[in-house]
């Protein structure tokens, strides 16, 4: 096969002129890239850009065909990414026309190709004045958040808008265009795994434009060791595999990956080479009924995984300008926070291979919703066949991966729809499509994926939608119904796909986008960058700092008091859900990334920052978690173990004052066996602790065998209001390690509450932040940076509780 890649586009952009691109490439990022308008990102821009999704464009590409490639009995024109309503011309014949981003095309077109020079043109038309017609004679409720009629056309919703992402319904080619000359071609495959006590057998089915002439040659490895070969006419063929090196998601063993390579060969000439890499393992959810509700487990080799994710979303608005290092980078960031499973949310696009790569390679479980969100779905005039030929698609691109954990309808389609139930012609193309058409496909195309047919569903029929003690459920209590942060303990929750707090990001992605000196509390522009819609969120987490922590003041300090919010909000949540394995079985929060910079429930902001629940995750989700709570006069210490093996150490805590001096302290002896957890002691508070509530603080922490740190709690008995701060003295040091590294060492002369560190320096990543000093012990930070030291030295600053809410007093 020969494949020829067509990447190098004229586009028009009308009143802005033509500009040349490469692929991927859209109008907006022409745009941007050419400095022909301002970005959208910074100030209002917004608003400018979105008129340009008003009107119709073309893209021009000529590309030269050899005598070589028409030698070849087919020629195809294979796109995928188109954005979204378009015509395709080819020598000025109309050869296809294409209404849905999620889908590739291919155009026969042998008849018009020509030796030499051809000419191709793609006309896209204004999405929003499509979506505009489609509605006025029916209309396909959306989220309320998006711009009306977004359900009408199949593009990723949030381009439309959502609570947090713009406006900015971009036209364009997203994922490419080729032309695939050919005799013989490989399509696609099945491959299936069996498991036995001997080992594991792999059935592949190969599908194929033939001759009919053409052998298949199957070839697996594992790294270069042959594992199983077999040469064979037919398309199908079984591979047996004993003592097979098992796939485990991250936490739990190896991710052993083995490649199936399989070549068509025609006259002894390899003619087409296809290349899978496969992990064998097993992976099946149990949603069977219990004496609680239903539950919602994953399980990896017959073991029951408590998923630890994050909910992930497109990583640009402008999806032109995603890279794989874009995409890779954050998908660093869910390690950094020892995640072990990512939910493609159903309001972006399905990911390109190298996201599953990843995931393959790291032990991340792929939850992927099929591309529905928060909107219903109309079947008539060919929107059914629409829809099932994008299912088919994109299940069968990634059935094979090891990483996918399954595949869901939809997100929040049931739970939306089960209070408008008097629609019925939505309920009747919802009920056939996800409960009856699409549950059909997959018992025929990807029998060994689970498919879920909404998120969250009890098994759908809107039966329980979203009771937490039934399947998976959205708790969203804290953040939209105001509730305390602890008010997870109330529900008998299964598995949590979604919970989440906003915060704002850093100061430095703020002035990015807008001009602000600090001392205006919320600019216009920042606040704009907060949709919730329903209720006013900047105002909400005025309140809860205020609640919290007594006063709000310049804008740095609202940053660092919102993020130290977020972070707990979410802490208290997947503590308490870990504290119940067994009941509960995942925590997925919302959510891992930005599309642009704004406020919202990320965990790392548009620009790559960390934010302060980034650090708080990666302490929460760590296999082995010391819990300390308090109840009334008492302290409760729990284990929550995540690995296979027992866990034998101690606990210790202590109870001092803001100069480290102790007032209690005590050990306990830890032994909590694997995928369990266990109350391992209680404290009851004495009658010195409780009159001084509010200048004590308790520290707990939790040591392996080797008096290895395995995990640490500060507490606080009384909110940081009313607890009485003091300023100790801050010190530090700058070190070289090697040639890219170097270490802050950090010391204190007393108490400092979640402590951020600033290097002054952009895009310093720091192995820890927002630390607590409970003792006198010099704590490392480790971050890469190359450039002369003293800079760091004179650059780096501290914010803290005790700087904030302090007296004055110093230690």
């Amino acid at each position: 096969m020969i494949k020829y890649s067509i990447d190098n586009w004229r586009i028009n952009v009308g009143e802005y002129g033509v500009f040349y691109a490469k692929t991927p490439c859209s109008v907006f990022s022409v745009l941007i890239d050419n400095g022909a308008i301002r970005h959208p990102y910074y100030d209002g821009n917004e608003k400018e850009m979105l008129a340009l999704s008003d009107n119709d464009y073309e893209f021009d590409a000529e590309f030269i065909v050899g005598t070589e490639q028409l030698k070849r009995q087919k020629q195809i024109l294979r796109f995928r990414g188109l954005d979204t309503i378009c015509e395709i011309l080819l020598n000025g014949q109309r050869i296809g026309r294409t209404k849905n981003f999620f889908r590739s095309y291919e155009f026969d077109c042998e008849k018009i190709l020509r030796l030499g020079k051809n000419s191709l043109k793609i006309r896209f038309y204004s999405p929003t004045k499509y979506i505009a017609e489609k509605e006025k004679t029916h209309p396909v409720w959306s989220e309320v958040i998006t711009m009306k009629g977004a359900a009408q056309i199949r593009k990723p919703i949030f381009t439309f808008g959502w609570d947090w992402a713009p406006v900015l319904p971009d036209i364009g080619i997203i994922g490419g265009a080729e032309l695939l000359s050919f005799d013989s071609r490989i399509k696609s495959t099945d491959i299936y795994q069996e498991h036995s006590p001997d080992g594991a057998t792999l059935r592949i089915k190969v599908k194929a434009d033939a001759l009919g002439k053409e052998i298949f040659r199957y070839t697996l490895l594992y790294g270069e060791e042959k594992i199983a070969s077999a040469t064979t006419e037919k398309n199908d063929v079984e591979l047996f595999v004993p003592s097979p090196k098992l796939w485990w998601p991250r936490g739990y063993g190896e991710q052993n990956l083995y490649c199936l390579k399989i070549e068509m060969i025609s006259d002894g000439t390899v003619v087409d080479t296809l290349i899978r890499n496969i992990g064998l393992r097993t992976m099946k959810i149990n949603v069977e009924t219990d004496e609680i509700g239903r539950k919602f487990e994953i399980e990896v080799n017959s073991v029951k995984i408590f998923a630890l994710g994050a909910n992930y979303v497109p990583a640009d608005s402008i999806l032109s300008h995603i890279t794989r290092k874009k995409v890779q980078n954050v998908l660093e960031v869910a390690l950094f926070q020892n995640c072990n499973l990512i939910r493609v949310w159903g309001g972006g696009y399905y990911p390109d291979e190298y996201f599953y790569d990843f995931c393959d390679k790291n032990g991340l479980i792929v939850w992927l919703d099929y591309m529905i969100a928060c909107e219903d779905v109309r079947l008539e005039d060919g929107g059914l066949e629409e829809y099932v030929a994008e299912l088919i698609e994109n299940v069968n691109a990634v059935k094979h991966r090891a990483c996918l954990g399954l595949i869901c309808g939809n997100n929040e389609g049931e739970d939306k729809l089960k209070d408008r139930t008097e629609n019925k012609d939505a309920v009747k193309d919802y009920t056939w499509l996800f409960e009856k058409e699409f549950p059909r496909i997959m018992r025929e195309i990807a029998p060994e994926t689970f498919y879920w047919q909404s998120s969250p569903s009890n098994t759908g029929n809107f039966d329980k939608t979203n009771n937490p003690a039934y399947g998976d459920s959205h708790c969203w209590g804290v953040w939209f119904a105001d509730k305390p942060f602890d008010y997870y303990k109330g529900d008998d929750v299964r598995f949590c796909s979604e919970f989440g707090y906003e915060s704002l990001p850093d100061i430095r992605t703020i002035k990015m986008f807008t001009e602000t000196d600090g001392n205006e509390l919320i600019p216009a522009v920042l606040r704009s960058r907060e949709r919730t819609g329903v209720f006013d969120g900047i105002e909400k987490i005025l309140h809860d700092v205020k609640d919290k922590y007594g006063k709000v003041g310049k804008l740095k300090e609202l940053v660092y008091l919102s993020q130290l919010l977020q972070a707990q909000a979410i802490g208290e949540g997947v503590k308490y859900f870990r504290k119940t394995r067994g009941k509960c079985m995942g925590a997925i929060y919302w959510q891992l990334n930005d599309c642009w910079p704004c406020i919202s429930h990320s965990s790392v902001d548009y620009f790559g920052r960390k934010k302060a629940l980034s650090y708080e995750l990666k302490k929460y989700y760590a296999p082995v978690l010391l819990i300390a709570e308090c109840e009334g006069d008492s302290v409760i210490f729990s284990v929550a173990n995540e690995s296979r093996n027992v866990f034998h150490g101690i606990a210790r805590w202590q109870i001092s004052d803001n100069g480290f001096g102790v007032l209690e302290e005590g050990i306990i002896e830890v032994s909590v066996l694997g995928f369990s957890v266990k109350t391992i002691g209680r404290i009851r508070l004495s009658e010195t602790v409780l009159k001084r509530v509010d200048s004590v603080f308790m520290v707990a922490e939790l040591f392996g065998q080797d008096d290895e740190p395995v995990s640490k709690e500060t507490m606080l008995f009384v909110k940081p209001k009313d607890y009485k701060y003091v300023e100790p003295t801050i010190a530090f040091d700058v070190f070289r390690k090697d040639e890219d590294k170097c270490i802050v060492k950090i010391r204190a002369n007393g108490f400092v509450n979640k402590l951020y560190v600033d290097t002054g320096a952009e895009n310093i990543d720091l192995s820890e932040n927002y630390l607590d000093f409970t003792d006198k012990k010099e704590k490392s930070i480790i971050f890469r940076y190359f450039g002369d030291i003293e800079n760091i030295k004179k650059s780096i600053s501290f914010i803290s509780i005790n700087k904030i809410l302090g007296d004055g007093t110093n230690v």
